[in-house]
């Protein structure tokens, strides 16, 4: 397949190729969606596709600009913030009781560059991309960092395709759902931070934690922390490491005082 041909029109075999993906991953059974090829092949274009063997140099400004336009990056723009949008929008809703900060934390923890790429591994994206030789040839295909590109510009075609939101997010869920557990401890890790800034917010009191026991043989430990006012006790946890049993103790004492504030 020639270069030249491919950016100006896509061959039978690469939308045979893209066809069996779509039917693969069942995206034209998506709510809303007619898929638009020429958009979903320029998903998949790196930019060093784009520009390789086009002889840049002594180009003017604009037709450097035309070229560049056929790569993936407008579509990953866009796809970030769809992504961005289909993800804050879920964990409000699902989290009533959560406030921003947390939310925030769950949002990055989800669609973190990682997130993605282990998505797009998930999904194969790799095998669809159309990468420069030099990058090719260096495993670009299985870089964290173009295939949760890729992911996001998959999103942004899909989005131009006229998929609708709940699809989007239903899309989205499912392939990040391994992520689930990292959102967990994305949000336990920061349970010590947000009693501190609640303490440092509305209160003149010292924040301490102390250990109040310790059970089970040296390799078995089980720790009971209590994170206290002062002298005044608002939290108590258990947990396997004394920092364990710490967080925990910040989560109760988070659970109490949004209790009480909800009253």
């Amino acid at each position: 397949m020639a270069r030249k041909n491919h950016l100006s029109s896509m061959s039978n075999q690469r939308r045979q190729v893209l066809q069996e993906m779509v039917e693969r991953l069942r995206l034209d059974q998506m709510e809303g969606i007619h898929i638009n090829y020429s958009i979903l092949d320029q998903a998949f274009m790196h930019p060093s596709y784009s520009t390789e063997g086009v002889g840049l140099e002594g180009k003017s400004t604009e037709e450097r600009h035309q070229v560049s336009l056929k790569s993936n990056q407008r579509l990953e723009f866009l796809g970030d913030a769809v992504l961005g949008m289909v993800a804050a929008r879920a964990l409000y809703r699902d989290n009533p009781g959560a406030p921003e900060g947390e939310l925030t934390k769950m949002r990055a923890a989800l669609v973190c560059e990682r997130s993605l790429a282990a998505a797009a591994r998930k999904l194969k994206l790799g095998q669809y991309l159309l990468l420069g030789k030099g990058i090719s040839v260096n495993g670009g295909a299985k870089q964290t960092s173009i295939l949760a590109d890729a992911f996001e510009s998959l999103l942004g075609a899909l989005f131009l395709s006229g998929a609708t939101l709940p699809a989007l997010e239903t899309y989205v869920f499912e392939a990040l759902q391994a992520t689930a557990s990292r959102i967990d401890e994305a949000v336990e890790e920061d349970y010590k931070g947000q009693l501190q800034a609640w303490v440092q917010k509305a209160h003149d009191r010292q924040l301490t934690y102390r250990i109040l026991d310790e059970q089970g043989p040296d390799h078995q430990k089980v720790f009971l922390a209590g994170a206290f006012l002062d002298d005044e006790e608002i939290g108590r946890g258990r947990g396997s490491t004394k920092q364990e049993a710490q967080k925990q103790a910040a989560k109760l004492a988070l659970h109490h005082i949004r209790q009480k504030d909800a009253e």
